[in-house]
């Protein structure tokens, strides 16, 4: 056969091998594998602040004289949290007749408690000394504020990060304070607080106590799974650290690299809290190389290299200690190109060797923590941009950058026994509107989808994934040497498909463990049995017994 024929003939075909092994063996993370995190469950006994005694009782200190006054009116300043219909309403029993000094000692005290039951407690009503005309009776009341907050082991963390979430300018309320309290104990910078409130001898002022125990800011972490695809070598080393408050601001700068035999990939980026209500901004980079070291391809030397960007703000809408509603918007830029024999391919096929998706994130998290079951959701809105070098192409030639596709995510826990057995489940949802390139489409199979098949069995545009579990604990001792095993059994589902193709889908059931011991390491087993079968493959790896593994150790 002449070689202009053989070259005709076989470069397509590797070429369409490329672009397979473009979709499933790429080292950057796809959107779909971005896991929110579920909360902890909410602990039965929250870490309380001390409030200053309530006196309970009116005060009869005031000599009753046994002299009446008819009270006509009754006028109230200072007040703000109440509207006037509501104070009035308290009063009416005392109005249009004769009452005397305890009476009115009793009206003052029904005022006060009005306050406090709501939550008040350094507010309340204050009768002045005045002369009575026409019936008319002036009434103050005194709202009062936390003015001062003194600080003690707060290290390096700045004193006004924790005093602009606690402290506002309206009345105090006990109530609405704790729950900022407690969403302060969730920030990772804290690790316990003890804190009493005292008041002032200012009327209506208090100020806090706050002894605050700082938690660790530093961490230093090795993985070694089998969580890579098998193409590109599936046992991985993971390193990862990351530090907080550098800055002494809250801000967190982290790092990883992730290294197999035909992979290596380096990641980073930074948090940082643009203001006391929540607002983050974040920065992520990502870039890596891999390569087909599986026979008998790895003698083609196809390789692929990715760089990514992205930027994040986020902001709180709705914050409380147990649930959390956040908005965002990211920019992400994500680039790959692939070579073949060590040269950049040519285009034979629909998809260009070279692409960058520029995209534009809408995304909405929610979150849920509650003593017996937390939630976690997320929704991602993505539209691909003509911008900063994307690749464009005409829609007969294949997919560019310009699309639109929604991603969903959820995951729900419960506990259903009083040893902490817990039932969970997960589900994943994408689609595009169009065909999408590589770096936007959804991985089926695998450690965090459908577990008993290869990772990234299914790569498509389209795709879904949906698990249950039940864990089991089958010891766990706390104290200086903590120990804990869990079994959980699952069930794994999924499927994932092209547009205008037909869907091909994942099954199984299987079983895991999971070990933590001595603080330090843990250590996460699966095996699972396909009941579809995987597409046979030309080389063996222990994914393809269905198994996978985890071991990590964490320095601190």
């Amino acid at each position: 056969m002449p070689k202009k024929v053989v070259t005709i003939v076989v470069l397509p075909v590797l070429w369409l091998i490329v672009s397979i092994c473009e979709a499933r063996n790429n080292p950057s993370s796809r959107p779909s594998e971005q896991k929110q995190t579920l909360p902890e469950f909410t602990p039965e006994a929250p870490q309380p602040f001390v409030l200053p005694p309530v006196d309970e009782t009116p005060s009869h200190a005031t000599q009753n004289t046994g002299i009446k006054v008819i009270l006509n009116q009754i006028v109230f300043s200072g007040n703000s949290v109440f509207d006037e219909a509501k104070l009035q309403n308290i009063a009416k029993p005392f109005l249009h007749r004769a009452i005397d000094v305890g009476e009115l000692e009793e009206l003052r005290y029904r005022l006060t408690q009005h306050y406090i039951k709501n939550g008040y407690v350094n507010s309340g009503a204050v009768i002045p000394t005045q002369t009575f005309k026409n019936g008319l009776l002036n009434i103050q009341l005194i709202e009062g504020k936390l003015t001062a907050i003194n600080i003690e082991g707060n290290g390096w963390l700045h004193p006004d990060y924790i005093r602009w979430r606690l402290m506002d300018d309206k009345p105090f309320n006990s109530q609405t304070f704790q729950d900022r309290y407690l969403q302060l104990l969730n920030d990772p910078l804290i690790e316990y607080l003890n804190g009493n409130l005292k008041p002032l001898p200012e009327l209506g002022q208090s100020a806090l106590d706050l002894h605050v125990t700082r938690a660790r800011p530093y961490q230093l972490a090795l993985h070694l799974n089998n969580y890579n695809p098998p193409s590109i070598g599936a046992e991985q080393l993971q390193a990862e650290a990351w530090v907080r408050n550098l800055t002494r601001w809250g801000d967190k700068f982290d790092f990883r690299f992730d290294t197999s035999k035909g992979s290596a990939v380096y990641a980073g980026g930074m948090s940082i809290p643009l203001n006391a209500y929540g607002t983050l901004f974040d920065f992520h980079f990502e870039t890596g190389k891999s390569s087909i070291v599986e026979e008998p391809l790895n003698k083609a030397n196809i390789g692929s290299h990715v760089t990514n960007f992205s930027w994040t703000l986020s902001y709180p809408v709705y914050q409380t200690a147990e649930q959390n509603l956040i908005l965002g918007v990211n920019l992400s830029s994500r680039f790959n190109q692939t070579s073949l024999l060590d040269q950049d391919c040519f285009k034979f096929n629909k998809a260009p060797c070279k692409n960058t998706t520029v995209a534009l994130r809408f995304f909405q998290d929610y979150s849920g923590r509650f003593e017996h079951h937390v939630f976690a959701a997320r929704s991602t809105f993505s539209m691909g941009l003509d911008a900063l070098g994307s690749t464009l192409q005409s829609a007969s030639k294949g997919p560019d950058s310009r699309y639109f596709a929604w991603l969903g995510q959820v995951q729900h826990a419960w506990k259903v026994m009083d040893n902490g057995a817990q039932l969970r489940l997960r589900g994943n949802l994408q689609l595009s509107n169009q065909a999408v390139l590589s770096q936007e489409k959804i991985a089926v199979g695998g450690v965090y989808s459908v577990r008993g098949y290869r990772e990234n069995e299914l790569v498509r545009d389209n795709g879904y994934s949906t698990s249950i579990e039940f864990h089991y604990p089958l010891w766990d001792t706390q104290g200086s040497y903590p120990n804990a095993l869990t079994i959980f059994p699952f069930m794994d589902y999924g499927a994932a498909w092209n547009d205008r193709d037909n869907a091909d889908y994942l099954h199984s059931l299987g079983i895991g463990l999971s070990w933590q011991g001595l603080k330090h390491i843990k250590a996460d087993f699966f095996y699972a049995h396909d009941l579809n079968k995987a597409a046979p493959q030309n080389s063996h790896d222990l994914q393809d017994d269905s198994i996978f593994f985890n071991v990590s150790t964490f320095a601190f």
